[in-house]
């Protein structure tokens, strides 16, 4: 199966994209989002699909960051999920947006 990127908005002011399921959560993810006002991006992961707002947890880096980014300022930046803990999550901002906010999953290949 080929590898096909995840695409996700967080809509204008929201803090949360919609769910995503990783077809294959054994592996590395990047993350890449557009550029935005400085904000934070968290993942959240949730031990079932349709979870609600109340079942996500935020996940933790290796580093003990519970953010994945953290921009002061308006340009697109990239991190990895380094051990995705459920294929279940969703994307989380520090503060509501004020304009649409894009984001890509890619697998990450480690040869």
């Amino acid at each position: 199966m080929p590898d096909t990127p995840i695409v996700l908005t967080v809509p204008s002011g929201s803090q949360t994209s919609s769910a995503f399921a990783l077809p294959d959560a054994s592996r590395q993810w990047a993350v890449f989002v557009s550029s935005m006002a400085g904000n934070t991006v968290r993942c959240q992961f949730a031990t079932a699909s349709g979870g609600t707002s109340t079942s996500f947890a935020t996940y933790v880096t290796f580093a003990g960051n519970d953010f994945l980014i953290a921009s002061g300022t308006v340009q697109p930046a990239v991190a990895v999920i380094e051990a995705p803990p459920s294929p279940f999550g969703r994307l989380s901002l520090g503060a509501a947006t004020v304009s649409t906010v894009s984001a890509t999953l890619v697998p990450v290949n480690r040869r």
